[in-house]
């Protein structure tokens, strides 16, 4: 994770992922940040892809090399079945897609005013079970409760070296859409439908998310 500030920029390697939602809470609370940028350690940044990341930031919105577009006629929408595959975003297909509904904190870059958000710690209070989540939570906050821009990165993308350890029984078009972590050594999907229960519980009273109108 690196953190830019007025006196450069901060580097932090955290254990587990909502973790650093809570370390950029605590240091927005101690100096003056404008924003942070997330990186997964599983992938290999090409040159240039930070510096275009950073002339990507505008206040108010979120820069993701990875994310998902739901299609607007399932409802409720299924947390896999993106419009724009991993594939397809890689190979730059659907240049008419310029934002997520659903955006990768790993290779992005948020407003650290986003922090400032009472709701985004909640994954720490009163839905400390969708912890794990934080990814599906950052979005509903970013997109549904205020409303701001999760924007598609047009700069140089990763090589995502997590692929790779995928085991070869796994058909290609899971390969093509897996994130390094989501499968054990077996190749079964893990918390797969956790996620997808916790994106349907977003969709419904109370938090209605209403991804298909969108």
């Amino acid at each position: 994770m690196r953190v830019a500030n007025g006196d450069g920029i901060v580097v932090s390697h955290e254990e587990y992922s909502y973790q650093r939602f809570l370390y950029v809470s605590n240091l927005r609370a101690k100096v003056p940040l404008d924003h942070v940028i997330f990186v997964d350690d599983d992938q290999v940044w090409p040159d240039g892809f930070f510096l275009e990341l950073l002339l990507s930031y505008a206040p108010k919105t979120s820069t993701h090399w990875y994310g998902k577009v739901y299609q607007p006629q399932s409802t409720p929408v299924n947390y896999w079945e993106s419009a724009i595959s991993m594939a397809e975003i890689v190979d730059r297909s659907h240049p008419e897609v310029t934002r997520f509904q659903y955006g990768g904190p790993g290779g992005a870059i948020y407003p650290a005013d986003l922090w400032l958000v009472e709701d985004l710690l909640r994954l720490s209070g009163d839905l400390e079970r969708f912890f794990k989540y934080e990814d599906i939570w950052v979005s509903y906050v970013m997109g549904w409760l205020l409303g701001w821009k999760m924007l598609r990165f047009n700069g140089p993308l990763p090589v995502d070296v997590g692929l790779s350890k995928i085991p070869n029984n796994i058909t290609n078009s899971i390969r093509a859409v897996a994130i390094h972590g989501d499968f054990d050594e077996q190749g079964v999907l893990k918390y797969s439908q956790d996620k997808v229960l916790f994106l349907n519980e977003l969709q419904a009273e109370p938090f209605n998310w209403n991804l298909g109108s969108q």
